[in-house]
C-alpha cells in the first residue's frame, strides 16, 4: 500500500506520489507550510493500514486554551492537506504530537478520512471547518495579508525616516545641537570618548570555557583536590511560571546555577530570561528551535548564531556554552559548535524530569548517582515540569548535607583547569 520512494524517483511528482501512498512525499507535501513555522511531520505506515503521522513541535504554549487551538490547528491543516490528495490509499489517519526532543506523548488521535478517491465525501472530521477544500487558499490568504501588511509597515517606516530627515535638514545651524539629533549619525568623526553602546559591549558578561574545553565534549570533570564540586544545569527555558519559582528555590538556598536556552523561549519571555542573569546564574545556548534532526550546516550554524545574538541582545551577556538539545551529537549542531570553539556541555546525573512525573522519583534519579566534578540536567522549561520544582529543595538539601558545594559550570571548569595545572606542578 504504501510505498519507498525510490520506487518512483525522477518518474513523477512529489503530489503524484503523495497520492499513491508514498510516505516520504506525504510528509514532504504536509511539512511544505509546517517547516517554516519550525514544526516538522514525519510519517511512516502503520501495520493496521492506517497512516502514523508524528508531529514535533518546537514549544507549547502556556494555556490551555492556546493549546487546543493549536491543536485544532493543526488536525484541520493535516485532514485538509490529506484531503487534498484525493488518494484511494489513506482512509485512516493517527496523529501523534510531541515536543522537539522528547518521547512524551502530547496528545494523539485517530481520524477516518474520506475522500471520493477512497469511497466517500470529505467530511466535517472532529468537528473540523466544513471547507477544508478552501484552508490551503486561506493559508495563503492569510501569507498574502502578512507580506501586505508588512510592505505597508515598511513604507509607513520610509516616510516618517524621510520627514525626519528633511526636519533635521532644515533646522537653523546656530541653535547647539540638541540631545534628540544626537542620536543620529551624521558624521563619521571619531569623538573623544566611546559611545554608549562600546561601552555596554567592553561591560558585557562573557560565561565561557579555559581553552582546554573549547571545542570538546565535557560529562564531567575532576576538580580541585579536597573539593566537592556539582553543578545544576537546567534546559529549555525561559518559561513564565516554571523558571520563576526555580529562581525563588535556588535563591532561598544561596545557590548557583547554569541555564540553557532556546532562543524561540528567550524571544517569548525576555523579562524571565533578564531575572535569571540578575540573579548572577551563568547561561547556555540550546539552540533557538531545539531541533534533534538532522540538519545541514548553514542551518546548524543558525540555531546557534540566533541564539547567541538573541542572548546578547536580550540580557547582555554572551556566552560559549553549548548543550546540543536532547543530547544529539551526530546532527550538525556540535560540529559548527566545535569550530567556534564552544564548549559542549553533557551531563553525568541524568534526573530524567523529562519522562518522570513524580518528584520523590525524580530526586532519588538524582540522589542516587552524584559526583564531584558532576553535571546535573534538569529542566525549567519546554513543557509541565512541577516535578522538577517540587523535588528542586530536596535535591539541594541532601547535596549540601553531604558536602557538595554547588558552582556554575563556568566556574566547575576553572576548578578543572586549575585541577590539571596542580597536577602539572605535582
Amino acid at each position: 500500500m504504501y510505498s519507498n520512494y525510490q520506487d518512483y524517483q525522477d518518474r513523477v511528482s512529489i503530489f503524484e506520489l503523495a497520492q499513491l501512498g508514498n510516505t516520504q512525499a506525504i510528509a514532504y507535501w504536509i511539512n511544505s507550510l509546517l517547516v517554516p513555522q519550525g514544526i516538522y511531520v514525519r510519517v511512516q505506515a502503520a501495520r493496521n493500514g492506517s497512516l502514523q503521522i508524528f508531529v514535533e513541535l518546537p514549544w507549547l504554549p502556556q494555556s490551555q486554551e492556546d493549546r487546543q487551538k493549536l491543536r485544532d490547528r493543526l488536525l484541520r491543516y493535516i485532514c485538509d492537506r490529506l484531503g487534498k490528495l484525493n488518494s484511494k490509499y489513506i482512509k485512516v489517519i493517527e496523529i501523534v504530537a510531541s515536543l522537539v526532543g522528547y518521547t512524551d506523548i502530547l496528545w494523539k488521535q485517530s481520524v477516518r478520512l474520506l475522500t471520493k478517491a477512497n469511497g466517500g465525501k470529505l467530511k466535517n472530521i472532529s468537528k473540523l471547518s466544513s471547507r477544508s477544500e478552501k484552508h490551503t487558499d486561506g493559508i495563503n490568504f492569510k501569507i498574502f495579508r502578512s507580506i501586505f501588511l508588512c510592505c505597508l509597515a515598511l513604507a509607513s517606516f520610509i516616510f516618517i525616516y524621510k520627514a525626519n530627515n528633511y526636519e533635521a535638514a532644515n533646522t537653523p545651524t546656530t541653535e547647539p545641537q540638541s540631545e534628540t539629533l544626537s542620536t543620529v549619525d551624521v558624521s563619521p568623526t571619531p569623538v573623544a570618548s566611546p559611545p554608549p553602546p562600546q561601552e555596554e559591549e567592553t561591560k558585557k558578561l562573557v560565561f565561557s570555557a579555559p581553552e582546554q574545553f573549547q571545542g570538546q565534549i565535557v560529562h564531567q570533570v575532576q576538580p580541585e583536590r579536597n573539593q566537592k564540586l556539582i553543578a545544576l544545569t537546567f534546559d529549555d527555558g525561559p518559561w513564565q511560571n516554571t523558571t520563576l519559582q526555580v529562581l525563588e528555590i535556588l535563591k532561598k538556598h544561596n545557590v548557583k546555577a547554569t541555564f540553557f536556552w532556546i532562543g524561540k523561549h528567550l524571544k517569548q519571555y525576555p523579562q524571565v530570561a533578564q531575572k535569571v542573569v540578575a540573579d548572577g546564574h551563568a547561561i547556555g545556548n540550546h539552540t533557538f528551535h531545539h531541533f534533534t534532526r538532522k540538519m545541514n550546516s548553514s542551518t546548524a550554524a543558525r540555531e546557534i548564531d540566533e541564539t547567541e545574538e538573541l542572548i546578547s541582545e536580550t540580557t547582555g551577556v554572551r556566552t560559549s556554552l553549548l548543550r546540543p538539545p536532547g543530547g544529539v551529537l551526530n546532527n550538525g549542531v556540535v560540529t559548527y559548535a566545535k569550530k567556534k570553539k564552544y564548549a559542549i556541555l553533557m551531563w553525568s546525573v541524568d534526573s530524567r524530569d523529562y519522562r518522570v512525573r513524580q518528584a520523590s522519583k525524580l530526586a532519588k534519579n538524582v540522589l542516587n548517582s552524584p559526583n564531584s566534578g558532576g553535571i546535573v540536567l534538569l529542566h525549567d522549561g519546554g513543557g509541565n515540569r512541577s516535578a522538577t520544582v517540587q523535588a528542586l529543595p530536596e535535591i539541594i538539601s541532601t547535596l549540601k548535607q553531604r558536602g557538595y558545594k554547588f558552582v556554575t559550570v563556568p566556574e566547575l571548569l576553572e576548578s578543572a583547569k586549575k585541577a590539571k595545572s596542580q597536577g602539572n606542578r605535582g
